[in-house]
């Protein structure tokens, strides 16, 4: 192999070496696309993104549409190449599904979105229904909302609460604050890639969005802590970490009936009947399902538990001892209040048994009924 070939692989793993391949000192940086070549492989990195296209103004659409045909009719004359594209896909609905986005905003009707072929394009339709009408009750649940709850974007802007976007995470909560603000330039907070998309977002909803509330207390403080001891006579392995911020950062979703309360957080729960091994490298999961009874005391028991222990076992409520004592501190019943619960328990057995207490602060990101719950 050739001393450059050498000095690339060094640099792709890297590692240190000379021109023998003996460790000493540091390799140069190099491009991926110089490693691959070096390699003989190919490392086509991700192709750039298509131009962001023209924001428009929702609002200007919706008051000039005046039926379908119409629409599609005006919209009909799109680039060949686009055509073959659209048409490769057997969607020979395009435009009337992208029309009748429009159409459902005009008439303020989210059943309008139903006839739209891709679910995509659907969740979209009703999404923007919401939005536009102040509707946060009508927004979508997405396909994978683990939690059960309606989309955080949709939520936020619908409610014209730029507190819920904390629900979201990254560019998402970026975009989020922009849109529910009416504010573009809260997109320049963003790397340069995806500024566009976010600020062509919060223009073309701009004018179709009432105002936000700006004078809204702040959010709940929001903090997670795990304490896990070995039970007394065992060698159970402890964590190294108990900090839970992360599973409870985006807030909680609570699922409400005539009967009870149901809230979880974290990873979902599930049931088996004998513990399972964890690998050291695993990260610490934890996840819980509680139940509170419609009843001024609130009573409140552990439903679910999932508890992961690196270089431990893998615990869920199979495996409680005696009845958990679960404190309610707090359970706001609308979005934005807040969520404090203690969880007291044991799980395990000889030789990993373990005592822990959970100790969390959020705030509801979403408010279910349980008929409507995933």
């Amino acid at each position: 192999m050739r001393a450059r070939e050498i000095a690339l692989i060094c640099a792709l793993f890297a590692i240190h070496c000379d021109s023998k391949g003996s460790a000493q000192k540091k390799a140069p940086e190099l491009a991926a696309s110089q490693v691959a070549a070096a390699l003989g492989i190919d490392a086509d990195l991700p192709p750039q993104p298509d131009p962001t296209p023209p924001a428009g103004d929702l609002a200007s659409d919706v008051a000039s549409f005046t039926s379908l045909d119409a629409c599609v009719a005006s919209h009909a004359k799109l680039d060949p190449l686009v055509g073959d594209a659209l048409l490769s896909f057997g969607y020979d609905t395009f435009l009337r599904d992208a029309c009748r986005q429009l159409d459902a905003v005009k008439a303020r009707d989210a059943k309008k979105c139903d006839a739209v072929v891709a679910s995509e394009l659907r969740t979209h339709c009703r999404s923007t229904v919401a939005m536009v009408t102040s509707a946060p009750e009508d927004c979508p649940f997405p396909e994978s909302a683990g939690t059960g709850g309606r989309d955080p974007t949709c939520i936020a802007v619908a409610s014209h609460d730029p507190r819920l976007c904390a629900a979201t995470n990254g560019s998402d909560r970026v975009t989020c604050e922009a849109t529910t603000l009416r504010d573009s330039s809260k997109c320049d907070a963003l790397p340069a890639g995806e500024r566009a998309g976010c600020k062509r977002i919060a223009d073309r909803l701009k004018s179709s969005l009432d105002p936000a509330h700006t004078d809204l207390p702040a959010l709940p403080s929001v903090s997670g802590k795990l304490d896990v001891h070995a039970q007394a006579g065992t060698q159970a392995v402890v964590p190294e970490t108990s900090d839970l911020h992360d599973a409870v950062a985006n807030g909680i979703v609570i699922v409400t009936s005539p009967i009870e309360t149901r809230f979880s957080f974290g990873e979902t729960p599930t049931s088996s009947a004998y513990p399972h091994a964890v690998s050291p490298e695993s990260k610490l999961g934890v996840g819980f399902e509680i139940d509170v009874t419609s009843t001024p005391a609130n009573d409140a028991k552990l439903h679910l538990l999932a508890l992961e222990i690196p270089g431990g076992v893998r615990l869920d409520n199979a495996q409680v001892h005696g009845v958990p004592k679960v404190k309610i501190v707090q359970l706001a019943k609308e979005r934005g209040g807040a969520v404090e619960f203690t969880v007291d328990a044991e799980a395990g057995a000889s030789p990993q048994g373990y005592a822990f207490h959970v100790d969390v602060k959020s705030f509801v990101a979403d408010v279910v009924p349980a008929r409507l719950a995933k």
